[in-house]
């Protein structure tokens, strides 16, 4: 094949960067739209993409490889058939524990795929990244990627699971599979308006500040390297080109040489081949932002002309955001209902002012930081007039510490009902509304030294009641790094923190927040940041103590009594439980933790009075997360098949709107619920292997677990002991996969009464059970060897420390019945938490309906 003519390159360079960043079925879109221009250009594409598929891995970029393969006349061979671009020799290979299903993308170093985990006893989607072929360098710089990934651990960066090399000793990594939209797809098939826009770019700009900081700029910033989950959050892609900045470079990275980049995102230091650095990353979000809200780029330049754009974004000014919105408004045949147009100024901050400052022709005239970026777009945010439509959200559980524990551990992915206004929010006092009420704080409280703060803090708030855990602890972090004076973001972030940052995280937040305080006389701050440290940190005792003396001066802190219930059901205290549950009154509408006090209140004995408070909820027929709550309710209520039947609805409404935590949950209760009725062991089946596919998928491998052992008690009952143990391995390596690592003792325990394995070990791995539950597997190991006296004196032991008030009850029940020793007490497991073992064992033994209380009341 002959040389191309610069010309001919000049026009097919841009289709192939455009083409090499879509997925198959759009690439094919895109190659239709080619030929309807150029069927000899489409050829050319076509065999540049076959090419590049088969031997792109590279250390420049992949165009400009396949510039040089045809210029050079190294591709012959031209597909017969259209589909024969998209055909992969590599699908159904095994790559260490995995096996190849699909591709998913090419790129400049390698592919993605689709595969599905065949090794280690369960299941699970990833997606693999391979290296295209052998190239010097290529290996360090794969490496150095997954290095870059397994050092970023956050909500919003797609996680890095695993790694190896292949046969042939070519490396690979395992990302967690993102299963979702492109950003501006999502935008488009939503129709979201501009706030729903800003709220998903702030997600991002976390994510990079976030990279920022761990010292990584991403280079590549770009619409097909963002998805938007089917929960709505957005997930950074592909840090193939993303660089480690030097520390003693000023926070940039020295970079004689153009290198690989997207042209139409990059900046003006990318084109001249000089320093890169965080000033980048900002660049390229501020193009993401103009070409979000406007569709447009931001330079007249043509984008398809490398030269001409390379040059306009050197040398021109950037277009007007507004007057682009303008523009596109006269000329289009619909009118815009969000005012987009008017691109209005909210919060004392410009749309058009942040693009521009974004999209500076000099480093140093940008954002110092990506925190800047964030505060500004917070702060316009909440300016917006009118409620801004936010994409459904995951639920992450914020950590109300270990007296919290038994009930948050089922209830926490409640929603609030209703959504409040943005703009009415700004104007209700901080004893009006629910999440403002919760802690008793008031703005004196704050002692802020920034007039934003004060926002910063409410918005947190809010956003926590309405379950957004993420955007809560964002919003704090920026408060507290904007605001030198104000302790209240670091201990609340010390509160919420535990399970998203960890303990040690969370009493280093805590530790900020105290030095803050030394400098105050606020007695009420004072007594809050005590109480935090206990009730986060596990002190039942201590939290009483100070949510005490934190409700005699402020009495409708509600969300105190929540706490005090929690304490309360740590000593095993129920009665004064639910007096504190009882003692909440404000509108059960207004926070998702309320939604938890209704349930609660019904698991603590008091299922009319749940009812009663579940009838004011608005009527929502296709609200999964009211039918949830009903389901729980029906629970406590004494009714075990109902409460089946109720979370199988749930799950229906949960799928129609895309609630895949709610599915997930729901399929797991009513394949437990299942078990323990026994009346449709292949329903229940059908339930649990549902609920472990997607709990696997979420990465919510403790819950997965509990599936398998179920579905182990399902195999053993009808005598499929190859199917028992399998699911038994599996269970085994589900927990392999939890970080931390949990206690074993429930699942050692059931694989030794059902298959006969050995006890691994007698030390104890739960700090609430020290000597119980060493004791129960000691009686275990004994009977196993054949010792029944030592089995015996050591279930005894187990009994008088407690383990008949433990989630190892029912294991200690069906051992005293192997021994014929004196039988357990077999209380309700109410809240119907896990480990969702005991409602198969509860069956074993033969009191499969004594899971649930005896009938209290009628569900209306």
């Amino acid at each position: 094949m002959a040389a191309l003519p610069a010309e001919r390159w000049r026009r097919l360079r841009p289709w192939l960067d455009r083409a090499l960043d879509l997925e198959a079925t759009e690439r094919a879109a895109l190659l239709r739209d080619v030929e309807d221009e150029d069927l000899e250009l489409a050829a050319d594409l076509r065999r540049l993409l076959a090419h590049h598929a088969a031997d792109a891995g590279l250390t420049r970029p992949a165009a400009q490889f396949a510039a040089t393969a045809l210029a050079e006349g190294e591709i012959d061979a031209e597909p017969e058939q259209d589909e024969a671009v998209n055909v992969d020799p590599q699908i159904g290979r095994r790559v260490g524990p995995y096996r190849l299903t699909r591709l998913l993308g090419v790129g400049g170093m390698g592919s993605v795929y689709a595969a599905e985990r065949v090794e280690g006893g369960f299941r699970q989607t990833v997606a693999i990244k391979l290296v295209s072929g052998i190239h010097p360098g290529l290996t360090a710089r794969f490496e150095h990627e997954r290095q870059i990934l397994a050092d970023l651990r956050h909500p919003a960066i797609a996680q890095l699971l695993d790694g190896g090399r292949t046969s042939e000793g070519m490396p690979y990594f395992a990302l967690e599979y993102v299963e979702g939209h492109s950003l501006t797809d999502h935008v488009r098939e939503l129709g979201l308006d501009l706030g729903g826009c800003i709220r998903l770019l702030i997600e991002v700009a976390q994510a990079l500040a976030y990279a920022h900081r761990r010292g990584v700029i991403h280079r590549d910033l770009k619409p097909g390297n963002i998805l938007v989950t089917t929960d709505g959050h957005p997930k950074l892609l592909d840090f193939g080109i993303a660089k480690l900045l030097d520390p003693t470079a000023a926070s940039t990275l020295t970079h004689q040489q153009i290198g690989p980049m997207t042209p139409a995102y990059a900046a003006p230091e990318q084109f001249r081949g000089n320093a890169l650095g965080v000033h980048t990353d900002i660049y390229q979000f501020g193009v993401l932002l103009f070409r979000l809200i406007s569709g447009r780029w931001p330079y007249r330049a043509e984008v398809d002309d490398p030269l001409a754009w390379a040059r306009a974004v050197s040398e021109q000014t950037p277009l007007s955001l507004r007057a682009v919105l303008r523009q596109r408004e006269v000329s289009s045949t619909e009118r815009s209902t969000d005012r987009r147009s008017e691109l209005p100024v909210q919060g004392g901050v410009d749309l058009d002012a942040v693009t521009r400052r974004c999209l500076a022709k000099q480093p140093q005239a940008r954002y110092p930081d990506m925190a800047s970026v964030i505060v500004d777009l917070q702060r316009w945010l909440g300016g917006v007039a009118g409620p801004v439509v936010a994409p459904p959200r995951r639920w992450v559980r914020p950590a109300l510490g270990l007296t919290a524990a038994l009930f948050l551990a089922g209830t926490g992915w409640w929603w609030a009902v209703s959504r409040p206004d943005s703009a009415a929010l700004e104007s209700v006092r901080w004893d009006e509304h629910p999440a403002l009420l919760a802690f008793g704080l008031q703005p004196n409280n704050l002692h802020a030294s920034r007039p934003e703060t004060e926002g910063l803090v409410r918005r947190a708030l809010l956003a926590e009641a309405q379950g957004d855990g993420p955007a809560a602890m964002a919003l704090l972090e920026t408060a507290h790094r904007t605001d030198a004076e104000t302790p209240v973001p670091a201990v609340l972030v010390a509160y919420w923190g535990s399970s998203l940052l960890g303990e040690e995280a969370a009493k280093g937040w805590l530790a900020e927040g105290r030095q803050r305080l030394q400098h105050l006389d606020d007695p009420y701050l004072d007594l809050f940041a005590g109480f935090v440290e206990a009730d986060a940190f596990g002190n039942a005792q201590d939290s009483l103590r100070q949510s005490a003396a934190l409700l005699a001066l402020q009495p409708r802190a509600w969300f105190l009594h929540y706490a005090r219930a929690h304490a309360y059901t740590r000593l095993d205290l129920p009665a004064a439980a639910l007096r504190e549950i009882q003692a909440i009154d404000v509108p059960a509408d207004g926070h998702r933790r309320l939604l938890d006090v209704i349930a609660d209140r019904a698991s603590l004995g008091d299922p009319e009075g749940a009812w009663a408070l579940w009838e004011t909820l608005p009527a929502a027929p296709d609200n999964p997360q009211r039918e949830a709550l009903r389901a729980r309710l029906t629970y406590s209520s004494g009714d075990l098949a109902g409460a089946r039947a109720a979370y199988r609805s749930a799950v229906a409404r949960a799928r129609a709107v895309g609630r895949r935590d709610i599915e997930a949950r729901g399929l797991l209760w009513a394949g437990a619920f299942g078990v323990a009725l026994g009346d449709d062991d292949a329903g229940a089946a059908a339930d649990l292997n549902a609920a472990r596919s997607r709990l696997v998928g979420r990465s919510q491998y403790g819950y997965a677990v509990d599936a398998a052992i179920l579905l182990a008690h399902l195999a053993s009952w009808r005598g499929d002991r190859p199917t028992m143990l399998a699911q038994l391995s599996e269970a085994q390596a589900l927990r392999a996969e939890q970080r931390p690592n949990p206690p074993g003792g429930i699942l050692d325990l059931v694989a030794a009464r059902l298959a006969g394995t050995p006890i691994p070990s007698l030390a104890s791995e739960d700090e609430d059970y020290p000597q119980a539950l060493p004791a129960l597997l000691a009686a275990r190991a004994a009977l196993q060897a054949g010792d029944r006296a030592t089995a015996l004196s050591q279930l005894e032991l187990a009994r008088a420390t407690g383990i008949g008030t433990s989630t190892y009850l029912e294991e200690a029940a069906l051992l005293a019945r192997e021994l014929q020793a004196a039988e357990f007490e077999l209380p309700p497991i109410d809240p119907p938490f896990g480990p969702y073992g005991r409602f198969a064992a509860r069956r074993e033994l033969g009191a499969g309906g004594s899971v649930v209380p005896a009938r209290r009341t009628v569900p209306p």
